[in-house]
């Protein structure tokens, strides 16, 4: 099947993500974190917008606590809602 239009790649996505088994996707989004955590972008960051998840999208829960408690290193964390 060829994908065409951003709304039929958005729904083709989002499809599988609701797929994925639950424990793969915790750990799944463990390790983006994780990788997110150590890029020296965001370590020497001044500024950092983080989205709050919704739905099946990776959870960004552990990115903002954790970069709430990293606050010292940053000027400024903003959620985007």
């Amino acid at each position: 099947m060829l994908i065409k239009t951003k709304a039929e790649l958005r729904k083709h996505f989002k499809n599988l993500r609701n797929g994925l088994d639950a424990d793969y996707r915790i750990d799944a989004d463990k390790s983006i974190a994780s990788r997110l955590f150590d890029l020296s972008e965001f370590i020497d960051s001044e500024l950092i917008l983080i989205y709050v998840s919704v739905d099946n999208e990776i959870d960004t829960k552990l990115i903002i606590e954790k970069s709430f408690l990293l606050n010292a290193f940053f000027k400024r964390a903003i959620l985007v809602l």
